[in-house]
């Protein structure tokens, strides 16, 4: 009898083990497969969201390039630049046409300058007469690439985070190769900052850096990639100890962007089903 009750017992310790066990698999692995799931919607979820703010950047310079085009290959601004004389008439047409972006368009800023009149800069927000502008860094960039169109940035730092782009745009004579002057449109990156970088919690942080890798914007977190990361990818996702890093490469700029979510955050609401799955 007593040797019965002891096989019984070890028979009913070993099935209470197997239970648990069993039980402790089936929670191992159900905690995995849901992790790995949602592991893969969020890395899914932060390149469609790359995607969408490449897409957002590249409309946003292409509408920029349009204003400057029609205004570059207009004949009045031509013809104005061409004079050496400034009109009274042509300084107020030209102050419409500026005043008409301005309201318009809050986030950008026009300024022309003529060639060969080095001291003047012809804009609503800046004063006629400056410091001579073939000292200026765009102009001495323009000047030694030939390049017809230029990006110039400033770069970020943690005391001023955001950054004014510019760029500048060389204006032919439209009945020769002469160069008659330049259009520089400064932009307030504010308003491209509200489209991309939203107001979503899981977005730990985002940087942009130049193709040189210089720091030209970052919100909430640094994220600094090793330049490889880029090389043959036009965006894409990777995962680090904390974060999971969306990334991309704006083809009109070539600037980096780098978007960060927070994995706790991201998996807050799984490590809830825990006690569930318990």
């Amino acid at each position: 009898m007593k040797k019965n009750k002891t096989i019984t017992y070890r028979f009913m310790r070993y099935l209470i083990c197997i239970i648990i066990l069993s039980n402790c698999l089936t929670f191992f692995c159900q905690y995995f497969i849901i992790q790995n799931n949602m592991k893969n919607q969020s890395m899914e979820m932060g390149k469609n969201l790359m995607e969408s703010n490449l897409s957002m950047i590249e409309q946003y310079f292409r509408d920029v390039d349009n204003i400057a085009y029609s205004l570059i290959y207009n004949r009045d601004i031509v013809r104005f630049l061409k004079n050496d004389a400034d009109r009274a008439d042509d300084l107020k047409w030209l102050d419409g046409v500026e005043s008409l972006y301005f309201n318009s368009r809050s986030d950008l800023r026009l300024s022309f300058y003529k060639e060969g009149k080095y001291n003047n800069i012809y804009s609503l927000l800046n004063k006629r007469d400056v410091s001579d502008y073939r000292y200026e860094k765009w102009y001495q960039e323009m000047l030694w690439t030939g390049k017809e169109r230029i990006l110039i940035s400033g770069t970020a730092t943690k005391d001023e985070p955001d950054f004014i782009h510019s760029i500048i745009y060389r204006i032919d004579d439209l009945y020769g190769n002469d160069v008659v002057g330049y259009l520089k449109i400064d932009m307030d990156l504010k308003y491209l900052k509200e489209i991309f970088v939203h107001d979503y919690s899981r977005i730990a942080g985002t940087s942009i850096t130049d193709e040189e890798g210089k720091m030209l914007f970052w919100d909430k977190l640094i994220i600094e990639l090793d330049d490889s990361v880029y090389n043959g990818r036009e965006h894409g996702v990777m995962e680090t100890e904390e974060y999971l890093i969306s990334y991309g490469t704006s083809e009109n700029t070539g600037w980096h962007i780098c978007m960060a979510m927070s994995k706790a955050e991201l998996f807050r609401n799984h490590y809830k089903l825990i006690p569930v799955l318990f």
